[in-house]
């Protein structure tokens, strides 16, 4: 989930199911303007005020972010060292993934701390 208004969303569609949802939240980690995401403060604020527990539905599970679309392998791995941090800080909370890394890099993620990879590109080829 990249913002909170869409965590709002799904708590209120989840609540109509009946169902809790589990949920990533999206950090924003790279320095390009097509990624998405919460940045730190707004992650920590959401985790620790007293939203997350209005919202019944949903479920905060961990982390997940997208590194920049570069061949810069230190840059990538720059980029996933932070969120590996962030996610450290609060497992005490009970957050048990941390999402990085995509076809391209997954590697690198995985060195960082990675506990789920995205690889679709690898097995279904690549979007047209």
């Amino acid at each position: 989930m990249d913002s909170i208004k869409l965590l709002q969303e799904i708590n209120k569609q989840a609540e109509k199911q009946n169902l809790i949802a589990n949920c990533l939240l999206q950090i924003y980690i790279a320095s390009e303007e097509t990624k998405f995401g919460l940045d730190y403060n707004e992650a920590e604020e959401f985790l620790t005020g007293p939203l997350t527990d209005q919202l019944t539905n949903v479920n905060v599970k961990g982390f997940m972010g997208m590194a920049s679309n570069t061949e810069d392998n230190n840059l990538i791995q720059a980029e996933f060292r932070t969120p590996k941090k962030f996610y450290d800080k609060f497992k005490q909370l009970g957050l048990d993934t941390l999402s990085m890394g995509m076809t391209s890099d997954y590697m690198i993620a995985l060195n960082e701390g990675s506990t789920m990879i995205r690889i679709g590109s690898a097995i279904f080829g690549s979007r047209i």
